[in-house]
């Protein structure tokens, strides 16, 4: 009772909670005692919970059972599918004829699968652009899963039908931890001895990760006016530090390729970004400074694990302090769904 009485604080201001004491009324609802139920509707339906006695847990049952079955993820109802902390399984449709017939032909895998992906209607036409992040090709029906806590995105070969076969096969994938993510990507450059070395999703981990050099990334949009403001320095520090053998120097199109990892710090919500992922420990320094050499080369002196030595031969240096990382600007950020819908203005 007292961890409900904590979920029940949390969630006041979005579900109603009551109890019972009495075990035989219990039993004639059909609700183990003890139990806790979340009812749906004033039919009667209801769910019951099943987890160990834990306050997470038990919100995140009572959020995702306050979500039906195959319901219609919009700019009103995407807040409530995050807070569920589920991940989302999206059908975008392009008719309304699509979408009376994926709903019913899918609603058995969304009740399978319930609380480990919340399956949801999506109208292509007015999310055109939610499906391109989640890197959909304008083509309906489509499905894919979105992990947003993770920042992942697993999506169906469009190649392939939007069938219930199909579906269950690629959310049992993913229950089961089998499902590699989607990482949209540019072809791994042919030559890459630049100044500046570019960097695309298939060759960032290998690259960004390498724990034997310290790696500045720039992460920018090419219409992005403060991008290319900063470019003429930055370019100028991958000449000045191009002799750095335990340094790389190098800048991503962050609309291009997707950043192929789960850490909150690598969360691109801006442009442009540049951070630094230390040698050694990997660790990742946002940049926060303006756009110039003397202040890209302060930063690296300050935070670069390998110290920076004559040109062309650099030493091997006690790490740097850590320091606090502030939060990425909000321009640019989009997850497709805005506060306000309309069909007149793609969101």
């Amino acid at each position: 009772f007292a961890v409900l009485e904590d979920a029940a604080r949390a969630l006041r201001d979005e579900c109603a909670f009551a109890y019972v004491d009495d075990r035989k009324l219990a039993t004639q609802k059909g609700v183990p005692f003890p139990g806790i139920a979340v009812y749906t509707d004033h039919a009667g339906s209801f769910e019951v919970y099943s987890g160990p006695p834990a306050a997470d847990g038990i919100r995140r049952f009572i959020r995702t059972s306050s979500l039906p079955l195959m319901g219609e993820l919009s700019s009103q109802t995407f807040g409530k599918y995050v807070k569920a902390e589920v991940p989302i399984g999206l059908v975008f449709y392009g008719t309304d004829e699509q979408r009376e017939q994926l709903a019913k032909e899918l609603l058995p895998v969304a009740r399978d699968f319930r609380g480990v992906v919340s399956i949801a209607l999506v109208d292509a036409r007015v999310y055109a652009k939610h499906a391109h992040l989640l890197n959909l090709e304008p083509q309906w029906p489509a499905f894919a899963i979105q992990n947003i806590q993770q920042r992942t995105k697993f999506q169906l070969p469009q190649d392939r039908p939007v069938s219930a076969a199909e579906v269950r096969r690629l959310v049992a994938s993913f229950a089961e931890g089998k499902l590699a993510p989607h990482y949209k990507s540019e072809p791994v450059p042919s030559q890459n001895d630049g100044d500046v070395f570019r960097l695309v999703s298939k060759t960032f981990n290998e690259v960004a990760f390498d724990q034997t050099k310290d790696v500045l990334v720039l992460f920018y949009a090419p219409w992005c006016v403060h991008c290319k403001r900063m470019a003429p320095a930055y370019a100028e520090l991958g000449r000045a530090m191009k002799g750095q053998a335990g340094l790389v120097v190098a800048h991503m199109d962050a609309t291009a390729n997707d950043v192929p990892s789960s850490d909150p710090e690598l969360d691109v919500k801006g442009y442009p970004t540049v951070v630094l992922v230390r040698a050694g420990d990997n660790k990742i320094v946002r940049y926060q400074g303006n756009r110039s050499l003397a202040s890209f080369t302060a930063f690296l002196q300050q935070h670069a694990t390998r110290s920076l030595g004559p040109r062309g031969a650099p030493s091997d240096g006690a790490p740097n302090g850590y320091a606090p990382l502030g939060d990425a600007p909000a321009e640019g950020h989009d997850v497709g769904f805005s506060p306000k819908e309309t069909r007149h203005i793609e969101l």
